[in-house]
């Protein structure tokens, strides 16, 4: 993940309303700035070509308006998620009390050159002389208005998701464990230097799921300024969160029986099985490889631990790969396993059912339930519907440790001239975060 921050233009409006809400409340002031981005983040495109997701965030005046930013335009290579950012605008919306105009989405990142080469069997760094020497467009088709829309607008943070490589056992061509920064450096080296920083939900709290995620700051050589160290920061924030609160995997089976119900008619639909209105056990869903994964895995759970897989209440199952093979599930690490993109089921032991949309977006720190909603005193994000939550849940961020991000990317970064502690009094916050957890 690159998250790249242009700390030239950052207003100064903004990092005094950080200062204000300093109370802990980080995920309701960044909420507004990170709902859209958490759904539908890397998309796994071809490697080197373009990136498949782009933000652009524009930071406002809050002397003529009650918030301080709104999106300008967004690049997604995936036209199955380009209506979704038009609906979490609208959440966004609902949320804020505010009515702001919606983004432009645009497609390939490549159209906004005048002119497409062809580099169909280029390598990536005559790809990058080709798009170099190019002319840039002045518009592009944008999927939000239905027509050429400007693209020559300035933003104040750029949030970009690279391609997702697959770093399965399976892929033979795996090489790399994680993103190459020798290929950032080539892209952006010129003009930007880079911190990385390392996250995981655990930090934040999820203790329950799996989503380690690498976030790399950019921030300009010549008009940045690297105003403190991210990875204190972060760990200053992190310790107070885990010291209160570590959920586990039975803290996100949030779905009331409405969302089961709907689930497991979409799911009988569509493997042609009657639908039982009058039961909550989905066991007659599972198709006969699902049924033979969750029978081996019972019996591996067995060997292992010498209790019934029923008695586990944070035992979950994924049910997409071959239980002979490799074993995914959450009796080793108490973590629910990473979810992917593609629609394998995971399987719940002790309350016999599916693991359904919302129970994914609960574990990736969305308020889907009406008392995580009222905490974090926003709207609950509306569950997806099951034929896409698995594609749009697949490769995104976790909620909460992206709203953390955002906000030591607007508080750690800065203008040339400015000087530490011009927006956060960090060491006064660590202070804070110390006495809350105490």
């Amino acid at each position: 993940m690159l998250f790249a921050l242009d700390p030239c233009k950052v207003k100064q409006r903004a990092g005094q309303r950080l200062r204000r809400q300093i109370k802990l409340d980080l995920e309701r002031s960044a909420l507004y700035l990170l709902s859209q981005v958490a759904s539908f983040a890397d998309r796994t495109v071809e490697e080197h070509t373009r990136l498949p997701f782009k933000q652009g965030l524009r930071i406002l005046d809050g002397k003529r308006t009650r918030h301080t930013s709104e999106w300008v335009n967004t690049v997604e290579a995936d036209p199955a998620c380009r209506n979704l950012i038009v609906d979490h605008h609208d959440w966004c919306n609902v949320t804020s009390g505010h009515r702001t105009s919606q983004p432009c989405v645009f497609g390939d990142i490549l159209h906004q050159l005048a002119y497409q080469p062809d580099m169909s069997g280029l390598p990536f760094k005559r790809r990058l002389q080709l798009v170099a020497n190019e002319a840039m467009a002045r518009s592009q088709y944008c999927y939000t208005h239905g027509q050429q829309c400007p693209i020559r607008r300035t933003v104040d943070i750029d949030m970009s998701g690279l391609p997702c490589p697959d770093n399965s056992r399976a892929n033979r061509k795996r090489k790399f464990e994680d993103i190459r920064m020798s290929m950032l450096e080539t892209l952006l080296g010129q003009d930007y230097n880079f911190t990385e920083l390392l996250v995981e939900p655990s930090h934040c709290g999820f203790s329950g799921t799996s989503r380690k995620r690498k976030y790399i700051f950019a921030y300009h050589k010549t008009n940045g300024r690297y105003l403190f160290d991210v990875h204190e920061a972060y760990q200053s924030i992190t310790n107070a969160i885990q010291k209160t609160v570590q959920t586990r995997p039975r803290d996100y089976f949030v779905a009331d029986q409405h969302q089961l119900q709907a689930h497991a008619a979409r799911l009988a639909a569509v493997r042609r099985v009657p639908f039982r209105k009058d039961t909550s056990d989905m066991y007659y869903l599972l198709n006969e490889r699902e049924k033979i994964q969750v029978q081996t895995l019972d019996a591996c759970y067995r060997e292992r631990s010498g209790q019934e897989p029923k008695l586990n209440k944070d035992l979950v199952y994924f049910l997409g790969d071959n239980a002979s093979f490799t074993k995914c599930w959450s009796a080793v690490s108490n973590r629910i396993p990473t979810f992917r993109t593609n629609s394998a089921n995971f399987w719940i032991p002790s309350k016999r059912r599916l693991l359904v949309t919302a129970d994914k977006m609960s574990a990736l720190g969305f308020p889907v339930s009406e008392d995580c909603a009222r905490s974090m005193g926003v709207a609950p994000v509306p569950a997806l519907d099951p034929r896409r939550g698995a594609k749009v849940l697949g490769n995104s961020m976790h909620l909460v440790n992206a709203t953390i991000v955002l906000f030591i990317a607007l508080t750690c970064f800065g203008r040339d001239s400015e000087a530490p502690g011009t927006k956060i009094d960090w060491p006064a916050f660590k202070r804070r975060c110390t006495k809350f957890s105490a």
